[in-house]
């Protein structure tokens, strides 16, 4: 077996300067268009990630990968697009509790997601196992 080590693509913003110093995903909105500060998506749609680090070795028969999302985020669809990138789409919360707007009151916010392996989850929750693969991100949303 070949080990894994997902990652997401992300934007390192200059100094951190998102609310709570996690990263930016590099996204794309459901429209297609990447996903800014100036171009946020709309709470309730649904935007694309990718992530690399999971892509295995065809000849070795692992179980079908399964994706979840936490803090009200959904896991719409997710596909390889090619054998080292997955393209995961998620579906943003519709309530405004689990993003940080700064300064306050402002129409766009980052919102962050973390995205669960299943399979290596449930492994790692056993007793003497790893904790199971998690990565995760902030995307610019607005309400």
């Amino acid at each position: 077996m070949t080990s894994a080590n997902p990652s997401l693509f992300v934007n390192i913003p200059e100094g951190l300067q998102t609310t709570s110093q996690e990263f930016i995903a590099v996204a794309l909105n459901a429209d297609g268009s990447q996903n800014s500060a100036t171009n946020p998506a709309q709470t309730g749609s649904v935007i694309s990630v990718f992530v690399n680090g999971l892509a295995t070795d065809p000849d070795i028969a692992l179980e079908p990968l399964q994706l979840y999302a936490g803090g009200g985020w959904s896991v719409t669809n997710f596909s390889q697009t090619n054998p080292f990138v997955l393209e995961v789409d998620l579906q943003i919360p519709s309530s405004p509790v689990s993003f940080a707007c700064q300064p306050p009151n402002t129409s766009v916010c980052t919102a962050t997601f973390e995205i669960f392996d299943l399979n290596s989850y449930l492994i790692g929750s056993q007793s003497g196992s790893t904790e199971g693969l998690a990565f995760g991100a902030e995307v610019y949303v607005t309400q």
